[in-house]
């Protein structure tokens, strides 16, 4: 689960900003991740639930204590709407799994996929992160050549995995025929 906004930056964004996030849903589409975690239990693919965030105080960049937050913040929702999603895609017990992500530049990544205009059609994705580092303690240090590579090496299997997985999610009646849910905070305005 993706979470590129939050809170009021997310809503002025999506009333004022040049773009805006419309749903949560397109990083929350559960049939599809679906399919993604059964293929790659298929082959054998190493997969795991992540809550990621984006940086919360800058585009580029956490402090430490941001980080404690999120960590605080997964552990607490592990038990609330992230261990649900969790446990409805990845199978029961994977609640307690979820590890929380925090990556540098995620939030202006993923607003890219997920800008859309009101008479623009929805679709679905469902992100997929090559964890390269556990930066911690070693921020100073990161060796940014060095993460792309290990990610670079990473990638053919997952893409691979990933083109399974489109091909059958072309195939999927009801996939295909399923509306979106809509997880957004303006949705939850709305009701």
């Amino acid at each position: 689960m993706v979470h590129p906004g939050f809170g009021a930056v997310g809503l002025l964004e999506k009333y004022l900003g040049s773009h805006f996030q419309a749903k949560m849903g397109r990083s929350t589409d559960i049939h599809l991740a679906k399919m993604l975690v059964e293929q790659a239990k298929k082959t054998n693919t190493p997969l795991f639930s992540a809550s990621i965030v984006g940086t919360p105080g800058m585009p580029e960049f956490e402090t430490a204590e941001e980080y404690v937050i999120w960590q605080r913040t997964v552990e607490e929702t592990r038990g609330m709407f992230t261990g649900e999603i969790a446990n409805q895609v990845f199978g029961a017990g994977e609640a307690e799994r979820v590890v929380p992500m925090h990556v540098m530049g995620v939030s202006a990544e993923l607003a890219n996929l997920r800008q859309k205009f009101d008479d623009e059609n929805e679709f679905r994705f469902v992100p997929l992160c090559l964890a390269s580092d556990s930066v911690g303690s070693g921020s100073f240090k990161v060796d940014h050549g060095g993460n792309f590579a290990t990610a670079l090496a990473e990638a053919p299997e997952y893409m691979k995995l990933m083109l399974e997985v489109t091909k059958l999610a072309a195939d999927d009646p009801e996939l295909n025929n399923q509306k979106m849910e809509d997880f957004s905070l303006n949705k939850q305005f709305q009701t």
